[in-house]
């Protein structure tokens, strides 16, 4: 069974260790997306963080931020499920509650970045229920040059 939650500032670093071990292989230094200040920084910024359980074990998550204050606009900075709860459409709950809840706190738009050769699920995703892309550039990620994508999608 799934069941989908709003989690807290105080969930935070249950968050982070889920996200390392969806994210990083290991002996990988930690980074921008597994710094604890920084993700209280972004849920100070009208944060909204839902994490996904199956059978009460925590599965994946989806955090969102206004980056722009004022904006309409609620950004997903990250989110992920663990390998072995995927293509159970944990990543589909998750947004579609997000989307719910942001609609509610009169966001009219949602923004996300993926690089489709690191994260082709997320990118399928994204295409698959229409999210538009809005701006591709080439960006140095870990001293490679790959493709990023922007897309957006209203509410």
């Amino acid at each position: 069974m799934i069941k989908i939650r709003e989690l807290s500032e105080k969930d935070i670093p249950q968050a982070i260790l889920l996200s390392l071990r969806i994210f990083d292989p290991p002996n990988r230094e930690e980074d921008y997306y597994s710094d604890q200040d920084r993700w209280i920084e972004n849920f100070k910024q009208n944060g909204l963080l839902l994490g996904a359980y199956v059978n009460k074990e925590f599965a994946g998550f989806v955090f969102f931020y206004e980056k722009e204050k004022g904006a309409r606009s609620s950004h997903c900075w990250i989110a992920g499920v663990l390998e072995k709860f995927r293509r159970k459409g944990l990543l589909k709950s998750l947004m579609d509650e997000a989307k719910r809840i942001l609609k509610n706190m009169n966001y009219t738009q949602i923004t996300i970045d993926t690089y489709p050769e690191k994260f082709p699920a997320m990118y399928a995703y994204l295409t698959k229920y229409k999210y538009k892309m809005y701006r591709e550039e080439q960006k140095g990620l870990r001293g490679q040059l790959t493709k990023k994508c922007f897309f957006e999608t209203q509410l």
